[in-house]
Protein backbone atom coordinates (compact mmCIF):
# COMPACT_ATOMS: atom_id res chain seq x y z
CA UNK A 1 0.00 0.00 0.00
CA UNK A 2 1.33 3.20 -0.52
CA UNK A 3 2.87 5.51 2.05
CA UNK A 4 0.51 8.21 1.06
CA UNK A 5 -2.31 5.74 1.67
CA UNK A 6 -1.03 4.71 4.53
CA UNK A 7 -1.07 7.43 6.36
CA UNK A 8 -4.49 8.93 5.36
CA UNK A 9 -5.94 5.31 6.89
CA UNK A 10 -4.00 6.05 9.93
CA UNK A 11 -5.56 9.48 10.32
CA UNK A 12 -8.76 8.10 9.57
CA UNK A 13 -8.58 5.67 11.99
CA UNK A 14 -7.84 8.50 14.70
CA UNK A 15 -10.32 10.20 13.81
CA UNK A 16 -12.80 7.52 13.97
CA UNK A 17 -11.52 6.57 17.29
CA UNK A 18 -11.81 10.00 18.71
CA UNK A 19 -15.37 10.21 17.70
CA UNK A 20 -16.30 7.30 19.07
CA UNK A 21 -14.93 7.62 21.98
CA UNK A 22 -17.06 11.13 22.22
CA UNK A 23 -19.72 9.84 21.30
CA UNK A 24 -19.81 6.46 23.95
CA UNK A 25 -19.00 9.10 26.57
CA UNK A 26 -22.69 11.00 25.88
CA UNK A 27 -24.46 8.09 25.79
CA UNK A 28 -23.46 5.96 28.29
CA UNK A 29 -21.53 8.11 31.21
CA UNK A 30 -24.80 9.13 33.53
CA UNK A 31 -25.85 5.11 33.36
CA UNK A 32 -22.00 3.64 35.06
CA UNK A 33 -23.57 3.84 38.60
CA UNK A 34 -26.03 1.28 40.15
CA UNK A 35 -26.15 -2.36 41.41
CA UNK A 36 -25.03 -5.55 40.56
CA UNK A 37 -28.36 -6.99 38.08
CA UNK A 38 -29.29 -10.58 37.01
CA UNK A 39 -26.30 -13.06 36.86
CA UNK A 40 -23.55 -10.43 37.79
CA UNK A 41 -24.75 -11.28 41.29
CA UNK A 42 -23.49 -14.41 41.26
CA UNK A 43 -20.95 -14.41 38.51
CA UNK A 44 -19.01 -11.09 39.84
CA UNK A 45 -20.34 -9.87 43.68
CA UNK A 46 -20.67 -12.48 45.20
CA UNK A 47 -18.11 -14.56 43.51
CA UNK A 48 -15.07 -16.28 45.81
CA UNK A 49 -13.02 -16.88 42.60
CA UNK A 50 -12.28 -13.27 42.31
CA UNK A 51 -11.00 -12.36 45.17
CA UNK A 52 -9.15 -15.51 45.98
CA UNK A 53 -5.26 -15.09 44.89
CA UNK A 54 -5.68 -18.62 43.30
CA UNK A 55 -8.80 -17.58 41.59
CA UNK A 56 -6.50 -16.78 37.94
CA UNK A 57 -6.19 -20.81 38.06
CA UNK A 58 -9.57 -22.15 39.29
CA UNK A 59 -11.04 -20.49 36.62
CA UNK A 60 -9.72 -22.77 34.28
CA UNK A 61 -9.73 -26.28 36.29
CA UNK A 62 -13.84 -25.23 36.93
CA UNK A 63 -17.00 -24.44 34.73
CA UNK A 64 -17.83 -20.78 35.16
CA UNK A 65 -21.00 -21.21 37.22
CA UNK A 66 -19.53 -24.67 39.18
CA UNK A 67 -16.92 -22.16 39.91
CA UNK A 68 -18.86 -19.03 40.77
CA UNK A 69 -21.57 -20.91 42.79
CA UNK A 70 -21.32 -24.69 42.93
CA UNK A 71 -23.63 -25.71 40.18
CA UNK A 72 -23.03 -27.71 37.19
CA UNK A 73 -23.09 -26.59 33.85
CA UNK A 74 -21.78 -26.75 30.25
CA UNK A 75 -20.80 -22.80 30.38
CA UNK A 76 -17.07 -22.40 30.26
CA UNK A 77 -15.50 -19.16 29.95
CA UNK A 78 -12.23 -19.07 31.63
CA UNK A 79 -10.15 -15.86 29.70
CA UNK A 80 -13.74 -13.82 30.70
CA UNK A 81 -13.72 -14.82 34.04
CA UNK A 82 -9.47 -14.22 34.24
CA UNK A 83 -10.60 -10.43 32.83
CA UNK A 84 -12.31 -10.03 36.17
CA UNK A 85 -10.00 -11.84 38.09
CA UNK A 86 -7.33 -9.16 36.97
CA UNK A 87 -9.74 -6.13 37.58
CA UNK A 88 -11.01 -7.64 41.35
CA UNK A 89 -7.14 -7.33 41.91
CA UNK A 90 -6.03 -4.19 40.88
CA UNK A 91 -9.31 -2.52 41.80
CA UNK A 92 -11.71 -4.29 43.79
CA UNK A 93 -15.15 -4.76 43.15
CA UNK A 94 -16.01 -1.30 41.79
CA UNK A 95 -19.31 -1.82 39.66
CA UNK A 96 -18.79 2.00 37.71
CA UNK A 97 -15.19 0.28 37.06
CA UNK A 98 -16.50 -3.01 35.49
CA UNK A 99 -18.86 -0.85 33.30
CA UNK A 100 -15.80 1.63 32.37
CA UNK A 101 -13.87 -1.65 31.21
CA UNK A 102 -17.17 -3.27 29.18
CA UNK A 103 -17.36 0.06 27.25
CA UNK A 104 -13.14 0.24 26.17
CA UNK A 105 -13.88 -3.36 25.18
CA UNK A 106 -17.26 -2.34 23.09
CA UNK A 107 -14.73 0.62 21.80
CA UNK A 108 -12.16 -2.21 20.59
CA UNK A 109 -14.61 -4.59 19.22
CA UNK A 110 -16.05 -1.19 17.23
CA UNK A 111 -12.35 -0.10 16.33
CA UNK A 112 -11.63 -3.66 14.81
CA UNK A 113 -15.04 -3.67 12.68
CA UNK A 114 -14.18 -0.17 11.38
CA UNK A 115 -10.05 -1.54 10.66
CA UNK A 116 -11.49 -4.89 9.03
CA UNK A 117 -13.85 -2.87 6.30
CA UNK A 118 -11.14 -0.76 6.21
CA UNK A 119 -8.92 -3.34 4.66
CA UNK A 120 -11.51 -5.44 3.39
CA UNK A 121 -13.49 -2.37 1.42
CA UNK A 122 -10.30 -0.22 1.03
CA UNK A 123 -13.32 2.57 1.70
CA UNK A 124 -13.08 5.02 4.64
CA UNK A 125 -16.22 5.90 4.25
CA UNK A 126 -18.33 2.77 4.23
CA UNK A 127 -16.04 1.64 7.43
CA UNK A 128 -17.04 4.87 8.95
CA UNK A 129 -20.70 4.06 8.50
CA UNK A 130 -20.57 0.61 9.17
CA UNK A 131 -18.31 0.91 12.02
CA UNK A 132 -20.83 3.69 13.79
CA UNK A 133 -23.83 1.22 13.06
CA UNK A 134 -21.73 -1.02 15.25
CA UNK A 135 -20.49 1.06 17.94
CA UNK A 136 -24.19 2.67 18.59
CA UNK A 137 -27.20 0.17 17.54
CA UNK A 138 -29.41 -0.31 20.62
CA UNK A 139 -29.30 -3.59 20.46
CA UNK A 140 -25.87 -3.40 21.76
CA UNK A 141 -26.76 -1.98 24.78
CA UNK A 142 -26.62 -5.61 27.02
CA UNK A 143 -23.41 -6.46 26.11
CA UNK A 144 -22.06 -3.54 27.25
CA UNK A 145 -23.86 -2.91 30.61
CA UNK A 146 -24.42 -5.68 32.13
CA UNK A 147 -20.90 -7.30 33.00
CA UNK A 148 -21.60 -10.52 32.15
CA UNK A 149 -21.58 -9.78 28.46
CA UNK A 150 -18.50 -8.76 29.01
CA UNK A 151 -18.14 -13.02 27.70
CA UNK A 152 -19.42 -11.50 24.52
CA UNK A 153 -17.73 -8.71 23.62
CA UNK A 154 -14.33 -10.02 24.55
CA UNK A 155 -14.86 -12.99 23.02
CA UNK A 156 -15.68 -11.00 19.69
CA UNK A 157 -12.68 -8.74 20.09
CA UNK A 158 -10.54 -11.99 20.10
CA UNK A 159 -12.59 -13.15 16.91
CA UNK A 160 -12.17 -10.27 15.10
CA UNK A 161 -8.34 -10.06 16.35
CA UNK A 162 -8.09 -13.46 14.53
CA UNK A 163 -9.42 -12.01 11.30
CA UNK A 164 -7.05 -8.85 11.50
CA UNK A 165 -4.24 -11.26 11.78
CA UNK A 166 -5.64 -13.99 8.82
CA UNK A 167 -3.75 -13.41 5.49
CA UNK A 168 -5.53 -11.18 3.50
CA UNK A 169 -3.83 -8.97 0.73
CA UNK A 170 -1.66 -9.89 -1.81
CA UNK A 171 1.08 -8.18 -0.29
CA UNK A 172 0.90 -10.67 2.96
CA UNK A 173 0.84 -13.61 0.42
CA UNK A 174 4.51 -11.95 -1.17
CA UNK A 175 6.33 -12.25 2.11
CA UNK A 176 5.99 -15.97 1.39
CA UNK A 177 4.80 -19.39 2.88
CA UNK A 178 6.45 -19.29 5.67
CA UNK A 179 4.89 -16.02 7.15
CA UNK A 180 1.12 -16.76 5.92
CA UNK A 181 0.95 -20.16 8.32
CA UNK A 182 2.32 -17.91 11.45
CA UNK A 183 -0.29 -15.47 10.67
CA UNK A 184 -2.88 -18.46 9.96
CA UNK A 185 -1.55 -19.79 13.17
CA UNK A 186 -1.97 -16.76 15.22
CA UNK A 187 -5.84 -16.38 14.00
CA UNK A 188 -6.26 -20.14 15.14
CA UNK A 189 -5.16 -18.86 18.70
CA UNK A 190 -6.55 -15.79 18.97
CA UNK A 191 -9.92 -17.72 17.57
CA UNK A 192 -9.13 -20.75 20.76
CA UNK A 193 -9.21 -17.34 22.78
CA UNK A 194 -12.68 -16.14 21.19
CA UNK A 195 -13.78 -19.46 22.35
CA UNK A 196 -12.87 -20.07 25.68
CA UNK A 197 -14.93 -16.54 26.33
CA UNK A 198 -18.33 -17.94 24.64
CA UNK A 199 -19.42 -21.45 22.89
CA UNK A 200 -20.75 -19.37 20.08
CA UNK A 201 -17.17 -18.96 18.68
CA UNK A 202 -17.32 -22.78 17.75
CA UNK A 203 -18.00 -21.21 14.47
CA UNK A 204 -14.54 -19.33 13.69
CA UNK A 205 -13.38 -22.11 11.19
CA UNK A 206 -16.70 -21.51 9.04
CA UNK A 207 -15.91 -17.97 8.98
CA UNK A 208 -12.72 -17.90 7.76
CA UNK A 209 -13.95 -20.54 4.95
CA UNK A 210 -16.51 -17.95 3.66
CA UNK A 211 -14.05 -15.36 3.65
CA UNK A 212 -11.83 -17.32 1.50
CA UNK A 213 -14.54 -18.10 -0.85
CA UNK A 214 -14.89 -14.18 -1.02
CA UNK A 215 -11.52 -12.91 -1.33
CA UNK A 216 -11.98 -9.46 -1.38
CA UNK A 217 -8.99 -8.67 -2.64
CA UNK A 218 -8.05 -10.95 -5.17
CA UNK A 219 -5.58 -12.77 -3.54
CA UNK A 220 -3.83 -15.49 -6.42
CA UNK A 221 -5.31 -18.47 -4.71
CA UNK A 222 -3.23 -21.73 -4.28
CA UNK A 223 -4.58 -24.50 -3.23
CA UNK A 224 -2.16 -25.26 -0.41
CA UNK A 225 -3.62 -21.52 0.49
CA UNK A 226 -6.53 -23.88 2.14
CA UNK A 227 -5.17 -25.89 4.73
CA UNK A 228 -5.11 -22.05 6.82
CA UNK A 229 -8.07 -23.69 8.20
CA UNK A 230 -6.41 -26.17 9.70
CA UNK A 231 -5.43 -23.63 12.37
CA UNK A 232 -8.60 -22.28 13.58
CA UNK A 233 -9.75 -25.75 13.71
CA UNK A 234 -7.51 -26.93 15.59
CA UNK A 235 -7.43 -24.41 18.25
CA UNK A 236 -11.52 -24.72 18.44
CA UNK A 237 -11.17 -28.49 18.89
CA UNK A 238 -8.05 -27.87 21.83
CA UNK A 239 -10.96 -26.11 23.80
CA UNK A 240 -13.32 -28.99 23.07
CA UNK A 241 -10.69 -31.65 24.50
CA UNK A 242 -9.91 -28.85 27.37
CA UNK A 243 -13.51 -28.76 28.57
CA UNK A 244 -13.90 -32.55 28.21
CA UNK A 245 -10.18 -33.20 30.18
CA UNK A 246 -12.05 -31.19 33.36
CA UNK A 247 -15.78 -32.89 32.62
CA UNK A 248 -17.43 -30.29 30.99
CA UNK A 249 -19.91 -31.66 28.42
CA UNK A 250 -20.50 -29.85 25.15
CA UNK A 251 -23.19 -31.85 23.86
CA UNK A 252 -27.16 -31.43 23.96
CA UNK A 253 -29.77 -34.00 23.59
CA UNK A 254 -31.54 -31.02 21.04
CA UNK A 255 -29.06 -31.97 18.62
CA UNK A 256 -30.87 -35.35 17.90
CA UNK A 257 -34.01 -33.36 17.05
CA UNK A 258 -35.09 -33.45 13.42
CA UNK A 259 -34.09 -31.80 10.74
CA UNK A 260 -37.43 -29.70 9.97
CA UNK A 261 -36.91 -28.79 13.91
CA UNK A 262 -33.70 -27.20 13.44
CA UNK A 263 -34.84 -25.11 10.73
CA UNK A 264 -37.88 -23.98 12.92
CA UNK A 265 -35.95 -22.79 15.47
CA UNK A 266 -33.31 -21.39 13.26
CA UNK A 267 -35.63 -19.40 10.90
CA UNK A 268 -37.53 -18.34 14.38
CA UNK A 269 -33.96 -16.88 15.73
CA UNK A 270 -33.11 -15.48 12.83
CA UNK A 271 -36.28 -13.59 11.87
CA UNK A 272 -36.04 -12.11 15.88
CA UNK A 273 -32.61 -10.33 15.43
CA UNK A 274 -32.89 -9.16 12.00
CA UNK A 275 -35.75 -7.54 12.72
CA UNK A 276 -33.98 -5.71 15.70
CA UNK A 277 -31.09 -4.91 13.99
CA UNK A 278 -32.88 -3.30 11.00
CA UNK A 279 -35.69 -1.42 13.20
CA UNK A 280 -32.55 -0.11 15.59
CA UNK A 281 -34.95 -1.57 18.29
CA UNK A 282 -33.20 -3.16 21.31
CA UNK A 283 -35.53 -6.02 22.38
CA UNK A 284 -36.79 -6.97 25.70
CA UNK A 285 -34.27 -8.17 28.10
CA UNK A 286 -36.43 -11.18 29.19
CA UNK A 287 -37.57 -11.83 26.16
CA UNK A 288 -39.28 -15.46 26.29
CA UNK A 289 -38.65 -17.38 23.06
CA UNK A 290 -41.28 -19.27 20.97
CA UNK A 291 -41.35 -20.59 17.39
CA UNK A 292 -43.09 -18.77 14.31
CA UNK A 293 -46.10 -20.26 13.01
CA UNK A 294 -44.98 -22.77 10.19
CA UNK A 295 -46.20 -21.06 7.49
CA UNK A 296 -44.19 -18.12 8.40
CA UNK A 297 -41.29 -19.97 8.87
CA UNK A 298 -41.35 -21.37 5.39
CA UNK A 299 -42.39 -18.21 3.56
CA UNK A 300 -39.16 -17.04 5.88
CA UNK A 301 -37.24 -19.65 4.63
CA UNK A 302 -37.76 -19.51 1.03
CA UNK A 303 -36.97 -15.65 0.76
CA UNK A 304 -34.21 -16.76 2.73
CA UNK A 305 -32.69 -19.25 -0.03
CA UNK A 306 -34.25 -17.03 -3.36
CA UNK A 307 -31.73 -14.44 -1.87
CA UNK A 308 -29.02 -16.95 -1.28
CA UNK A 309 -29.41 -18.53 -4.60
CA UNK A 310 -29.65 -14.88 -6.67
CA UNK A 311 -26.41 -13.71 -4.72
CA UNK A 312 -24.76 -16.88 -5.61
CA UNK A 313 -25.72 -16.25 -9.96
CA UNK A 314 -24.77 -12.84 -9.53
CA UNK A 315 -21.29 -13.81 -8.04
CA UNK A 316 -21.01 -15.74 -10.52
CA UNK A 317 -21.83 -13.32 -13.48
CA UNK A 318 -19.06 -11.56 -11.92
CA UNK A 319 -21.04 -9.13 -9.94
CA UNK A 320 -18.79 -6.92 -7.86
CA UNK A 321 -20.80 -6.51 -4.80
CA UNK A 322 -22.22 -10.24 -4.40
CA UNK A 323 -19.07 -12.34 -3.16
CA UNK A 324 -19.13 -9.35 -0.17
CA UNK A 325 -22.53 -9.59 0.37
CA UNK A 326 -22.99 -13.48 0.32
CA UNK A 327 -19.89 -12.99 3.12
CA UNK A 328 -21.54 -10.63 5.33
CA UNK A 329 -25.09 -12.79 4.98
CA UNK A 330 -23.71 -15.67 5.66
CA UNK A 331 -21.20 -14.56 8.66
CA UNK A 332 -24.61 -13.07 10.05
CA UNK A 333 -26.79 -16.76 9.36
CA UNK A 334 -23.67 -18.76 10.84
CA UNK A 335 -23.08 -16.85 13.89
CA UNK A 336 -26.80 -17.55 14.74
CA UNK A 337 -26.93 -21.13 14.08
CA UNK A 338 -25.46 -22.16 17.47
CA UNK A 339 -27.85 -20.83 19.38
CA UNK A 340 -30.27 -23.21 17.33
CA UNK A 341 -29.52 -25.79 20.28
CA UNK A 342 -29.64 -23.21 22.94
CA UNK A 343 -32.29 -21.19 22.69
CA UNK A 344 -34.77 -23.64 22.56
CA UNK A 345 -33.75 -25.03 25.53
CA UNK A 346 -33.41 -21.69 27.68
CA UNK A 347 -36.69 -20.25 26.59
CA UNK A 348 -35.21 -16.73 26.18
CA UNK A 349 -33.84 -14.40 23.15
CA UNK A 350 -31.19 -12.32 25.06
CA UNK A 351 -30.00 -8.73 23.03
CA UNK A 352 -26.45 -9.61 23.61
CA UNK A 353 -26.50 -12.81 20.88
CA UNK A 354 -26.78 -9.65 17.99
CA UNK A 355 -23.27 -8.84 19.15
CA UNK A 356 -21.51 -11.22 16.94
CA UNK A 357 -23.59 -11.50 13.74
CA UNK A 358 -24.08 -7.78 13.69
CA UNK A 359 -20.89 -8.02 12.30
CA UNK A 360 -22.13 -9.59 9.31
CA UNK A 361 -24.63 -6.54 8.80
CA UNK A 362 -21.93 -4.17 9.30
CA UNK A 363 -20.62 -5.76 5.91
CA UNK A 364 -23.50 -5.45 3.94
CA UNK A 365 -23.89 -1.63 5.10
CA UNK A 366 -20.03 -1.11 4.02
CA UNK A 367 -20.76 -2.41 0.66
CA UNK A 368 -24.37 -0.15 0.18
CA UNK A 369 -22.52 2.81 0.93
CA UNK A 370 -19.25 1.93 -1.18
CA UNK A 371 -22.15 0.96 -4.24
CA UNK A 372 -23.90 4.01 -3.79
CA UNK A 373 -20.26 6.20 -3.81
CA UNK A 374 -19.56 4.74 -6.73
CA UNK A 375 -23.40 4.51 -8.62
CA UNK A 376 -25.56 7.32 -7.14
CA UNK A 377 -25.53 11.08 -7.69
CA UNK A 378 -24.44 13.96 -5.72
CA UNK A 379 -28.17 14.78 -4.67
CA UNK A 380 -28.95 10.75 -4.25
CA UNK A 381 -25.83 10.38 -1.75
CA UNK A 382 -26.57 13.84 0.00
CA UNK A 383 -30.37 12.46 0.93
CA UNK A 384 -29.09 8.87 2.09
CA UNK A 385 -26.29 9.85 4.18
CA UNK A 386 -29.19 12.78 5.90
CA UNK A 387 -31.54 9.67 6.09
CA UNK A 388 -28.25 7.81 7.35
CA UNK A 389 -27.43 10.30 10.31
CA UNK A 390 -30.78 10.93 11.61
CA UNK A 391 -31.18 7.42 12.08
CA UNK A 392 -28.01 7.02 13.75
CA UNK A 393 -28.90 10.01 15.93
CA UNK A 394 -31.98 8.04 17.02
CA UNK A 395 -29.92 4.77 17.52
CA UNK A 396 -27.53 6.78 19.46
CA UNK A 397 -30.38 8.67 21.65
CA UNK A 398 -32.13 5.18 22.33
CA UNK A 399 -28.79 3.60 23.45
CA UNK A 400 -28.83 6.10 26.12
CA UNK A 401 -32.46 5.38 27.46
CA UNK A 402 -31.99 1.59 27.44
CA UNK A 403 -28.70 2.13 29.24
CA UNK A 404 -30.24 3.93 32.18
CA UNK A 405 -32.83 0.93 32.96
CA UNK A 406 -29.44 -0.90 34.04
CA UNK A 407 -29.60 1.12 37.25
CA UNK A 408 -30.72 -1.91 39.33
CA UNK A 409 -32.80 -4.75 38.68
CA UNK A 410 -36.09 -3.23 39.74
CA UNK A 411 -35.61 -0.64 36.58
CA UNK A 412 -34.03 -3.44 34.32
CA UNK A 413 -37.11 -5.40 34.61
CA UNK A 414 -39.75 -3.17 35.41
CA UNK A 415 -39.71 -1.56 31.87
CA UNK A 416 -40.11 -5.07 30.09
CA UNK A 417 -43.06 -6.14 32.76
CA UNK A 418 -44.66 -2.30 31.59
CA UNK A 419 -44.39 -3.34 27.82
CA UNK A 420 -45.76 -7.15 28.77
CA UNK A 421 -47.49 -7.45 32.07
CA UNK A 422 -48.15 -11.29 31.35
CA UNK A 423 -45.07 -12.69 30.35
CA UNK A 424 -44.23 -15.21 32.71
CA UNK A 425 -40.19 -15.03 32.64
CA UNK A 426 -40.92 -11.52 33.26
CA UNK A 427 -42.52 -11.60 35.97
CA UNK A 428 -40.40 -14.30 37.63
CA UNK A 429 -37.18 -11.98 37.44
CA UNK A 430 -39.25 -8.63 38.71
CA UNK A 431 -40.49 -10.71 41.38
CA UNK A 432 -36.59 -12.00 42.31
CA UNK A 433 -35.60 -8.12 41.77
CA UNK A 434 -38.17 -7.53 44.27
CA UNK A 435 -37.54 -10.60 46.87
CA UNK A 436 -34.10 -9.16 46.83
CA UNK A 437 -35.44 -5.53 48.02
CA UNK A 438 -38.62 -6.26 50.08
CA UNK A 439 -38.27 -10.15 50.71
CA UNK A 440 -41.00 -12.94 50.13
CA UNK A 441 -44.01 -11.13 51.21
CA UNK A 442 -43.87 -8.46 48.46
CA UNK A 443 -42.20 -11.03 45.86
CA UNK A 444 -45.11 -13.96 46.05
CA UNK A 445 -47.98 -12.36 43.66
CA UNK A 446 -45.17 -11.63 40.98
CA UNK A 447 -43.89 -15.54 41.42
CA UNK A 448 -47.67 -16.91 41.61
CA UNK A 449 -48.40 -14.78 38.30
CA UNK A 450 -45.44 -16.37 36.72
CA UNK A 451 -46.15 -19.73 37.39
CA UNK A 452 -49.83 -18.67 35.57
CA UNK A 453 -48.76 -17.33 32.69
CA UNK A 454 -45.74 -19.64 32.04
CA UNK A 455 -46.90 -23.05 33.72
CA UNK A 456 -43.69 -25.12 32.38
CA UNK A 457 -41.19 -21.97 33.50
CA UNK A 458 -39.32 -24.36 36.56
CA UNK A 459 -37.38 -21.36 38.04
CA UNK A 460 -40.98 -19.40 38.91
CA UNK A 461 -42.44 -22.22 40.53
CA UNK A 462 -39.06 -23.18 42.56
CA UNK A 463 -39.02 -19.37 43.85
CA UNK A 464 -42.45 -19.67 44.55
CA UNK A 465 -42.57 -23.08 46.50
CA UNK A 466 -39.40 -21.18 48.30
CA UNK A 467 -41.45 -18.04 49.09
CA UNK A 468 -44.68 -20.15 50.63
CA UNK A 469 -42.10 -22.30 52.92
CA UNK A 470 -40.50 -18.58 54.55
CA UNK A 471 -43.98 -17.56 54.45
CA UNK A 472 -44.94 -20.55 56.68
CA UNK A 473 -47.99 -21.65 53.94
CA UNK A 474 -46.27 -25.46 53.48
CA UNK A 475 -49.48 -27.18 52.20
CA UNK A 476 -49.24 -25.23 49.22
CA UNK A 477 -45.28 -24.85 49.20
CA UNK A 478 -45.77 -28.42 48.27
CA UNK A 479 -47.26 -28.51 45.39
CA UNK A 480 -45.33 -26.43 44.03
CA UNK A 481 -42.43 -27.64 44.83
CA UNK A 482 -43.18 -31.00 43.12
CA UNK A 483 -43.66 -29.04 40.19
CA UNK A 484 -40.11 -27.42 40.34
CA UNK A 485 -38.94 -30.68 40.50
CA UNK A 486 -40.86 -31.98 37.57
CA UNK A 487 -39.52 -29.33 35.77
CA UNK A 488 -36.31 -28.49 36.83
CA UNK A 489 -34.62 -31.88 37.55
CA UNK A 490 -31.09 -31.01 36.93
CA UNK A 491 -31.44 -28.08 39.50
CA UNK A 492 -30.35 -28.97 42.79
CA UNK A 493 -32.54 -26.67 44.56
CA UNK A 494 -35.51 -28.06 43.22
CA UNK A 495 -34.64 -30.90 45.59
CA UNK A 496 -33.79 -29.21 48.25
CA UNK A 497 -36.75 -26.84 48.26
CA UNK A 498 -39.24 -30.36 48.20
CA UNK A 499 -37.08 -32.01 50.69
CA UNK A 500 -37.62 -28.79 53.48
CA UNK A 501 -41.12 -28.70 52.08
CA UNK A 502 -41.81 -32.47 53.17
CA UNK A 503 -39.70 -31.36 56.58
CA UNK A 504 -42.04 -28.38 57.25
CA UNK A 505 -45.30 -31.00 56.70
CA UNK A 506 -43.86 -33.75 59.57
CA UNK A 507 -43.39 -36.08 56.41
CA UNK A 508 -39.27 -36.70 57.23
CA UNK A 509 -38.61 -40.02 55.48
CA UNK A 510 -39.96 -38.56 52.31
CA UNK A 511 -37.52 -35.61 52.82
CA UNK A 512 -35.35 -37.64 53.52
CA UNK A 513 -35.55 -40.05 50.20
CA UNK A 514 -35.59 -36.72 48.14
CA UNK A 515 -32.88 -34.90 49.67
CA UNK A 516 -30.55 -38.68 49.44
CA UNK A 517 -31.98 -38.50 45.40
CA UNK A 518 -30.54 -34.71 45.19
CA UNK A 519 -27.46 -35.26 46.70
CA UNK A 520 -26.17 -38.51 44.56
CA UNK A 521 -26.59 -36.05 41.51
CA UNK A 522 -25.03 -33.02 43.06
CA UNK A 523 -22.90 -34.47 45.40
CA UNK A 524 -20.99 -30.73 45.67
CA UNK A 525 -23.97 -28.78 46.44
CA UNK A 526 -23.38 -28.12 49.76
CA UNK A 527 -26.99 -26.95 51.06
CA UNK A 528 -28.01 -30.34 50.18
CA UNK A 529 -25.57 -32.04 52.47
CA UNK A 530 -26.43 -30.22 55.13
CA UNK A 531 -30.21 -30.82 55.23
CA UNK A 532 -28.90 -34.14 54.98
CA UNK A 533 -26.17 -34.50 57.66
CA UNK A 534 -29.27 -32.48 60.09
CA UNK A 535 -31.86 -34.73 59.12
CA UNK A 536 -29.83 -38.04 59.59
CA UNK A 537 -29.04 -36.75 62.85
CA UNK A 538 -32.33 -35.64 64.07
CA UNK A 539 -33.93 -38.86 62.98
CA UNK A 540 -31.42 -41.15 64.49
CA UNK A 541 -32.36 -39.51 68.28
CA UNK A 542 -35.77 -38.63 67.76
CA UNK A 543 -37.61 -40.50 65.27
CA UNK A 544 -41.41 -39.73 66.24
CA UNK A 545 -40.59 -35.86 66.74
CA UNK A 546 -40.58 -33.04 64.74
CA UNK A 547 -37.74 -31.35 63.73
CA UNK A 548 -36.64 -28.21 64.97
CA UNK A 549 -36.66 -24.69 63.24
CA UNK A 550 -33.06 -24.75 63.21
CA UNK A 551 -33.41 -26.99 60.34
CA UNK A 552 -32.78 -25.05 56.89
CA UNK A 553 -35.84 -23.20 55.19
CA UNK A 554 -35.77 -22.67 51.81
CA UNK A 555 -33.76 -21.69 48.93
CA UNK A 556 -34.74 -19.51 46.38
CA UNK A 557 -31.99 -18.78 44.28
CA UNK A 558 -32.43 -16.81 41.06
Amino acid sequence: MPKASISQHRQTTFLFLGLLLLGLITTLALSLSGTYVWDDVFLVQHNAQLTSSQGWRDVFLHGTWQGAMGREGQAYHPIAMLSFWLETQLFGKQLVISRIVNILVHMSVTLCVFLLLLRWLNDRLAAWWGGLFFAFHPGMTEPIMWLTGRHDTLGVLFALLACLCWPTTQEDVEHGPRYLWIRAAGAGLLSMAAFLCKEIHVVMPSLFAIFMLWNPNNIERKSWHWGWLLMPTVGVGSVFLIRASIGISSSTALVESSLWSHLHHYTSIVWHYLWHALTLQNGLTIASYSPLPVWYTLTLLGVLLLTIVWLFWLWFRQNTYAGGALFGLGWFLICLSPYTVSVPTLKLLGNRYLYFPAVGLCVLIGLAVNGLRKHASARSLWLVGSVGSLLLLYAGVTLHQESKHWKDALSLYGADLQRRPKDGHILYHYGHAVRMKKGCKGALEYFAAATRYAPVYGRAWRNYAGCLINLHRHTRALSAAKRALELLPHEPSSYYNLGVAFVRLGRFQESLKVVQRGQKRFPRYRSLLRLLFQLQRYLATHPKQRPPSSLPTTNTSQ
